[in-house]
């Protein structure tokens, strides 16, 4: 589950928790995999809110949920320190380390023009003078890439592969490869065995 929290959340967050720039040690962003009640939690969200459309106050009061529950599994404060310490606010981010960064995380393109402080419009054409191709281009020849990686050199099935490459659709993963790359994901698999 990718979520992303704007600024009027975030400060909410930080203005509930007490939390204030005093807390200004460096830090790396908390994981928190695994834990049961995240697991419940976004399982509640697929359950109640699948297909509905919600609108923004209980959206924002659900993220703001999400943020608290993280924070009471955050012994270590990382979480408010990484979100005090974020330079949301200082402006543009380097493209290129952005899109390594977050390449594997399922993102639209105007995610990731959110993600780099800029718009839709001047982050494509940045994006194009930085890398000499669309971001949409880009993207979808980067999941295709780790997507054959994964097939050739992971065990899991084509449409665990095709998941993680940020496909809901393994049919359209596999045509996409095969166009790509000449061969579809089994006949790429036979031929390494």
């Amino acid at each position: 589950m990718a979520v992303r929290f704007n600024d009027q959340v975030i400060e909410e967050f930080l203005q509930v928790t007490s939390a204030t720039g005093a807390q200004t040690a460096p830090c790396m962003p908390s994981l928190f995999v695994g834990k049961p009640c995240l697991k419940a939690y976004e399982a509640a969200l697929k359950e109640v809110y699948a297909g509905l459309d919600a609108p923004f106050a209980l959206i924002k009061a659900k993220l703001l949920e999400l943020l608290l529950l993280l924070d009471l599994h955050d012994d270590q404060h990382q979480l408010k320190r990484f979100l005090l310490n974020s330079d949301r606010t200082k402006g543009r981010r380097n493209i290129k380390q952005l899109m390594r960064c977050h390449v594997d995380h399922g993102l639209t393109v105007a995610d990731y023009a959110c993600l780099s402080g800029r718009s839709l419009s001047s982050f494509q054409r940045d994006f194009k003078r930085t890398f000499g191709m669309a971001p949409g281009s880009w993207l979808r020849e980067a999941k295709l890439a780790k997507g054959r990686e994964l097939v050739e050199s992971s065990t899991l099935s084509i449409e665990e592969v095709a998941h993680d490459i940020g496909y809901a659709d393994a049919s359209h993963s596999i045509k996409e490869i095969r166009r790509d790359f000449g061969e579809t994901p089994k006949q790429m698999r036979l031929k390494l065995a």
